[in-house]
């Protein structure tokens, strides 16, 4: 089934060259002007795959509905109290009958305050909340992005940044299966980070 993107490029105009460069294969089937309002359809043939230039491909699923592709990074050190930009590109398989959060944890040795070994996290639901699962379709391509807070009196060392979706309601996460077929139980490492005084 092709995909179509409605775009109202009055107000929204990062959308189309967003979907030209991932889909240079895909059309405007519509261009349509109302007052000062206009919107566009993208039509995105079914099957074609997308062409994503990320940093780190990953391409690993999570239960049978989406694939993360990979995640682009700012950096790979930081200092306490920085945060870490990431954004992930996600594959939709299957469409959700449910609202999932996505969670961003760093991860280190056992922190003192909170008993546990994340040191930064940011949880959201897709789009800061505006694009949650349940809307997503099939065969569409998602760009998410989360700013992680380092806690200010993060010990210099290595830290594993991880990622997976959960329930909000049950805190059930997803299962992940890795693109050489590893079985993680429901977070994904993505990469190990330095933080440095």
């Amino acid at each position: 089934m092709d995909v179509l993107y409605l775009i109202d490029s009055s107000i929204d105009t990062r959308s189309l060259p967003r979907l030209q460069h991932y889909f240079p294969e895909g059309t405007i089937v519509q261009d349509v002007m109302a007052g000062e309002t206009q919107l566009l359809l993208y039509r995105v043939a079914s099957g074609e795959e997308p062409v994503i230039p990320v940093q780190h491909p990953v391409a690993a699923q999570l239960g049978d509905q989406a694939t993360l592709l990979g995640f682009d990074l700012d950096a790979e050190s930081y200092a306490p109290g920085e945060s870490i930009n990431l954004t992930l590109y996600w594959w939709v398989e299957k469409e959700f009958s449910e609202n999932y959060t996505i969670f961003t944890h760093l991860v280190g040795s056992i922190n003192p305050v909170t008993g546990t070994p994340i040191w930064g996290q940011h949880d959201s639901q897709p789009g800061g909340g505006s694009y949650p699962t349940s809307v997503w379709q099939e065969g569409e391509i998602i760009i998410d992005s989360y700013q992680i807070p380092i806690q200010g009196d993060a010990p210099a060392g290595e830290y594993r940044l991880e990622v997976g979706m959960y329930l909000l309601e049950t805190g059930q996460r997803l299962p992940i299966i890795g693109s050489q077929e590893e079985v993680f139980q429901d977070s994904l490492p993505l990469i190990t980070i330095r933080v440095e005084d």
